[in-house]
């Protein structure tokens, strides 16, 4: 197999520009180009506003355009595809959402939007980071003065309010109802009747340390400790389930974690606080709510308890990544950004499945590893459906997603995760030392992943593209660059689909055209053949109002 990347010039105006002074190996690459790929040859085109690809007869080609922007999927790129001797291939159908593996009841569905918001609206709460670390760094804990762990039954009191992050607390009373080793798990007064029983919030506290604590910082590093207590407050409260409207028409609201809590509460010589702080490591969890009593909405004690560990997972890993930039790495100018914060929330969900599952990355997991192993089954459903479903959002409509996004809806998260997983699989070295460096970076955002990842992350992400068509579908000689070494999405979404996979494929009209819009970031994907004994041939043409440089196609010969 053969992978060629070049800018995107004209290929019959560059066959021109041959002479006695070409380089062989580049001359070979021309005339490879232009008599027609090799099966499993994958050609990366960059740079170039319009392109001619030529198509051998009786062959059948992908053909992958992608707005390489990395503005965070803002710009739109409008291509046309004009083909000419070309037949399009049948396109793949719209599909409901993910349902589950065998022994599963139909998940609830997380409702992104309000995460969105918390998290946009943290990048202002950053201006508080100097004072607060001058804060923190002047305080002191006398040797053997007891750590500020409050016993089992006390009372505690916390902000609840979620629309404004430092004035107008809004106070609720919580009951310590359980402590261990790393989490105090406390419960709102005010709760709805028929919620966990002591064992049951002890059983949440005890899979915190045992399974979150253990994988979340083995990956991202440890949490602050701003309040000299060495655990992690974990309030289910009814406030989160008021979050969610009646009905649900979005999803629900699992959890949250709030960066607010990270500060303190008063101005102190100069140090400027946030009056609506919890002034604590913590994050928020949706409380069972049996008889609905809370806008209607039933969420049972066995719902709430099979996404809590999960949520748990995910929350910590923004408490990590948030606590790590304010008080560890102090050279960090401000949050993570969201996209990228999510996608390693949800890499955090699918470690504690590889913890729990007795599988590990780089081992194509598919349907027969799922169902082979009642663990793995039990783990899947728990702790990966959801990504699983974020990322079968993404394939049903990918020229209007991205992988990057001032905000971050399922379809971002679903491709941000998938992508990340890519990379890490792609590196030399554990998952936990990629993980780490992206958790504890003073960059955010597309700097800091070509950072740790040393090189444009824009020209990984078109490979990835690439591979969301190409993994355990291309010839077997296919680069393993373009492999999706971890899972194998057409196995395991195949079987929840009837055995469709819903990437989207585009098709060219019966004039041979055909047109898409590329949101930045996002791509579409072509299939497409010459016939037999002809020679055919496409032109992709870009929207000359934006930079030309952003347009990029993979072409891959399939047969």
């Amino acid at each position: 197999m053969k992978l060629t990347s070049l800018s995107l010039l004209p290929l019959f105006a560059l066959a021109g520009c041959l002479d006695d002074s070409t380089s062989p190996d580049l001359e070979k690459r021309v005339f490879s180009i232009l008599g027609g790929l090799d099966v499993g040859e994958v050609l990366e085109l960059r740079g170039g506003g319009a392109e001619d690809i030529p198509l051998s007869g009786g062959s059948e080609y992908l053909v992958v355009p992608f707005n390489a922007t990395s503005r965070e999927g803002e710009t739109r790129l409008q291509v046309e595809f004009t083909g000419t001797n070309v037949q399009g291939l049948s396109s793949a159908s719209r599909v409901p959402n993910v349902h589950g593996f065998p022994g599963a009841p139909v998940p609830l569905r997380l409702d992104q939007s309000f995460h969105d918001r918390l998290r946009s609206g943290e990048q202002s709460l950053h201006r508080l980071a100097p004072a607060a670390r001058r804060f923190q760094a002047g305080r002191t804990v006398l040797p053997g003065s007891a750590l500020a762990v409050p016993a089992e039954g006390e009372i505690l009191r916390l902000n609840v309010n979620t629309n404004s992050a430092c004035s107008s607390p809004i106070y609720r009373d919580a009951r310590v109802m359980a402590v261990t080793s790393r989490a105090i798990v406390v419960a709102d007064v005010q709760n709805p009747a028929g919620g966990f029983t002591p064992a049951e919030f002890r059983e949440v506290a005890l899979a915190f340390d045992t399974l979150v604590w253990k994988v979340d910082t083995r990956n991202f590093g440890v949490p602050s400790d701003i309040d000299r207590n060495e655990r992690v407050t974990i309030f289910f409260t009814s406030t989160v389930n008021a979050l969610t409207p009646r009905g649900a028409p979005n999803g629900f609201v699992g959890g949250y974690f709030w960066s607010r809590d990270l500060f303190p509460t008063t101005a102190q010589a100069g140090v400027g606080g946030c009056a609506g702080s919890n002034a604590r490591e913590m994050f928020y969890m949706l409380a069972a709510d049996p008889q609905g009593s809370v806008n209607g909405n039933v969420f049972s004690k066995q719902q709430v308890l099979r996404s809590t560990v999960a949520v748990t997972a995910h929350e910590f890993e923004h408490l990590i990544n948030a606590s790590r930039r304010l008080y560890v790495n102090r050279n960090a100018r401000s949050f993570e950004e969201s996209w990228l914060d999510e996608g390693l929330a949800h890499i955090a969900e699918e470690q504690v499945f590889y913890e729990s599952s007795g599988l590990n990355p780089g081992m194509n997991i598919d349907l027969a590893q799922v169902q082979g192993s009642g663990r793995a089954r039990t783990a899947l459903n728990m702790f990966m459906l959801a990504n699983i479903g974020r990322y079968w959002s993404y394939l049903e409509k990918p020229s209007e997603e991205s992988l990057l996004g001032v905000d971050a809806p399922l379809e971002t998260r679903g491709a941000i995760w998938s992508f990340l997983r890519y990379a890490a699989d792609g590196r030399a070295g554990p998952d936990e030392e990629f993980f780490y460096a992206l958790a504890n970076s003073d960059v955010a955002g597309v700097q800091n992943l070509a950072r740790v990842l040393k090189q444009d992350p824009i020209d990984l992400m078109q490979s990835w593209t690439a591979s969301v068509y190409l993994d355990d579908a291309a010839p077997a000689g296919l680069d393993e660059k373009y492999r999706q070494r971890s899972w194998n999405m057409r196995s395991l979404i195949g079987f929840l689909n009837d055995g469709v996979f819903p990437l989207e494929i585009l098709r060219l009209n019966g004039s041979g055209k055909a047109s898409v819009g590329l949101k930045g970031g996002g791509a579409a994907f072509l299939i497409m053949g010459a016939a037999e004994g002809h020679q055919g041939l496409v032109r992709t043409t870009a929207d000359a109002k934006n930079p030309p440089d952003e347009l990029r196609i993979s072409v891959v010969r399939l047969r």
